[in-house]
């Protein structure tokens, strides 16, 4: 059967001498793996090249249930995210937001909801100012956890002020998995001010410390402990 949807490119890679699979996180169908055959061949109908980390597309799909890897029959570009692709800090973070998107979705069901945010985090980040920079990647994994069930509770208040990371929520014991009270206090800024993007961290190592507790949440209740690569290309140039 012949599908249209609505699609953002999660991840590509070679596949044989001339192929490609991607990974696309669409709106029809949820994540979804394709193979575009001959994609990597000179003037390919379907070039590989066209399905770069978070790009939006429209496309058309064969989509056999029983079939393992699908093929994209037309694609569309929706969006113009050259601002992404020619700054050094937007193309990073795009780097660092596809990671998280990749380790977190593990479902193919469809998220009408999680695919409207994701887009409209990518259209954000391909048009706003520099300025907004800084946070942007701590605003979109507090959100992106609330899409996905997890979000940090804020319950931060005079007797609960040290976040647990296991318990993902405020307490008043500090343990071993508690952030200490300045960081504390700032994740109460952010969960209070999402989905704000204006920046909330007042350094780079406050904005650090909040990514390293973030990473940790995401790797106790989200993404089963895997690491996160593109972290610390992230934090040299944030």
């Amino acid at each position: 059967m012949i599908e249209k949807t609505s699609a953002i490119v999660i991840k590509t890679y070679p596949y044989k001498e001339t192929s490609s699979i991607v990974s696309l996180y669409s709106e029809r169908f949820g994540l979804k793996t394709y193979i575009i055959k001959g994609g990597r061949k000179k003037n390919a109908p379907i070039p590989s090249n066209v399905f770069q980390p978070l790009q939006i597309l429209d496309i058309i799909v064969y989509n056999k249930p029983k079939i393992v890897l699908n093929q994209i029959k037309e694609y569309a570009l929706t969006y113009n995210l050259q601002n992404i692709y020619c700054n050094i800090i937007k193309t990073t973070l795009a780097i660092f937001i596809t990671e998280i998107i990749s380790l977190s979705l593990k479902e193919e069901n469809p998220n009408d909801e999680a695919y409207i945010f994701l887009k409209d985090t990518i259209t954000t980040l391909n048009d706003i100012d520099d300025k907004y920079l800084k946070d942007f990647h701590l605003f979109f994994m507090i959100n992106f956890a609330s899409l996905l069930g997890f979000q940090p509770m804020n319950n931060f208040d005079e007797e609960n002020k040290f976040f647990d990371i296991t318990k993902g929520c405020f307490s008043n014991n500090i343990s071993t998995n508690s952030l200490s009270f300045d960081l504390s206090s700032t994740l109460h800024k952010f969960l209070i001010q999402s989905p704000n993007i204006t920046p909330i961290t007042q350094s780079s190592i406050e904005r650090n410390n909040i990514l390293n507790a973030l990473i940790l949440f995401y790797q106790e209740h989200i993404t089963n402990n895997k690491p996160i690569k593109s972290q610390q290309i992230l934090s040299s140039i944030l």
